[in-house]
């Protein structure tokens, strides 16, 4: 918050306290930091180290600056980079990592070219989490509307970086014929302009329960048949796709360059195969590799 530069620790195990703290973070207006740079990915780090409970949990960082660290990237794990180890972290307890960066309309935070936003958004963007920039106003119904259903959370599809003018259209397979999913569709902040993109659903309804200047955030219900999704952006806009469950079934999904290796680096993608692991309820039922037939999506 203002003219702290310190990061409060929050741990909770059980959602009437969680959800007493989020009512309480919403009442609080973010304004302007007097620091343009704090130690962000510490505290993501640091959060996920305080308790042994970590495994599938959230992870959530209410922040109005950017991080300190500012370096390129580099995937090798002898860099021993804070980037390298918070992935890892994370990938490992199977935690999601969403971030709020807080800002005053009337001096916003700058983010296009920005080293430092750069390595927050690969951390996000390796480990399948999300990046909210919002202003005050855009705070309380996001944590009312999207941060609400973020229980269990296991993703179905996932696509990033895509270009202005792109378009993506995906099947939706969920657990059960009937079972409820979410779309979240944030445009990247370094986007040349800033307009929604178009969003379609077949064989679901599709009601959007939140946006943000940012952001959208959809419900899908299932209706009958095989459901498609297609989001299409205008040009000069980038943006990201996540579509999730909520399940306590998962997937442990590594990459690696070689079909003989059997287990991958924990990075999103880091060669063309990939060793597959499907638990349900801590039992172990399937495993297999195979070929990913498309770089550019992450199912």
């Amino acid at each position: 918050m203002k003219g702290q530069n310190k990061t409060d620790l929050w741990t909770f195990t059980n959602y009437n306290d969680f959800y007493a703290k989020l009512a309480q973070i919403g009442k609080n207006s973010f304004v302007t930091s007097d620091s343009q740079y704090q130690d962000l990915l510490g505290a993501l780090f640091y959060a996920q180290q305080q308790t042994d409970n970590m495994a599938f949990a959230q992870t959530w960082l209410f922040a109005d600056s950017l991080p300190t660290d500012n370096f390129p990237e580099n995937t090798l794990m002898s860099s021993g980079s804070i980037e390298n180890l918070l992935i890892q972290t994370t990938l490992n307890w199977r935690t999601k990592m969403t971030v709020f960066l807080c800002q005053d309309d009337s001096k916003p935070i700058s983010l296009k070219g920005d080293a430092h936003y750069n390595i927050l958004y690969r951390i996000i963007r390796a480990t399948h989490g999300d990046i909210f920039l919002v202003n005050g106003n855009e705070l309380k119904p996001a944590l009312q509307n999207v941060l609400s259903t973020y229980q269990n959370v296991e993703d179905i599809a996932a696509y990033y970086d895509f270009q202005p003018v792109d378009s993506i259209s995906f099947e939706v397979h969920q657990d059960t014929v009937s079972q409820t999913m979410y779309l979240m569709i944030w445009i990247k902040p370094d986007s040349n302009a800033v307009s929604a993109p178009n969003v379609n659903a077949t064989n679901a309804n599709l009601q959007k329960l939140n946006s943000g200047k940012y952001f959208a955030f959809y419900k899908l219900t299932p209706s009958e048949g095989q459901i498609h999704v297609s989001v299409t952006t205008s040009a000069d806009v980038s943006f990201n796709v996540r579509c999730f469950v909520q399940s306590r079934g998962t997937v442990i999904l590594n990459y690696n360059a070689s079909p003989k290796i059997d287990f991958g680096n924990g990075f999103a993608w880091a060669g063309e195969f990939a060793f597959l692991k499907i638990v349900k309820m801590m039992a172990i039922q399937i495993r297999w590799s195979y070929r990913v037939y498309n770089d550019a999506a992450y199912f």
